[in-house]
C-alpha cells in the first residue's frame, strides 16, 4: 500500500471520529461580584429563585443546594447539585455537580464535565439570576464559551 493510502486510511477515523466527541466544558463558572458585600448571600439568592432547594453546606462560607432531576433516560437519570463559595473575596465560584443514575443497579457516577443540555437547562437560567444579582460571569470564560 502506498504511503498517501496509508495516511488517508488513517485520517478518516481521525476526523470523522472527533466530529462526535463532546466540547469539554468545566463544571464550575466563576463570577464577579460587582460590588463585594454578600455576595454568597446573592448567589444563595438567585439560586433560590431558579427553584434550587438549599441544604447544609460542609463548611462556613459554603452554599449546596438538594439534587435535582434534569433529566430522565431509559436507562438513567441526570441529577445535578449546585455548590458555591467565595474566593478572593470577590468572586464566587458555582460548581454544577452532575451525576447519572443508574436505574437498575442504583450506582450514582459523576459526570466529569458539563454537557450541553446540563448547561441549557441549569446554568442559563441560573445565570440570569445571578446577573440580577449583580454577579457577573468572568470574562476568560465568557471567550471560552464562544470558541466552542
Amino acid at each position: 500500500m502506498s504511503l498517501s493510502i496509508r495516511f488517508l486510511v488513517a485520517l478518516v477515523p481521525l476526523v470523522f471520529g472527533s466530529a462526535c466527541t463532546p466540547a469539554l466544558t468545566p463544571i464550575y463558572r466563576d463570577y464577579r461580584a460587582a460590588p463585594r458585600e454578600a455576595a454568597l448571600e446573592k448567589a444563595k439568592t438567585a439560586f433560590l429563585e431558579t427553584g434550587w432547594e438549599l441544604t447544609n453546606g460542609p463548611a462556613i462560607g459554603v452554599i449546596i443546594t438538594q439534587e435535582k432531576k434534569i433529566r430522565d433516560f431509559q436507562v438513567y437519570k441526570i441529577l445535578v447539585q449546585l455548590e458555591a463559595t467565595m474566593f478572593q473575596s470577590r468572586f464566587v465560584r458555582v460548581y454544577v455537580n452532575a451525576y447519572r443514575k443508574y436505574l437498575i443497579s442504583g450506582h450514582k457516577g459523576k459526570i466529569p464535565y458539563m454537557e450541553r443540555h446540563v448547561i441549557q437547562e441549569v446554568l442559563r437560567p441560573l445565570e440570569v439570576a445571578l446577573k440580577k444579582q449583580g454577579l457577573e460571569l468572568e470574562k476568560r470564560i465568557m471567550d471560552d464559551e464562544k470558541n466552542r
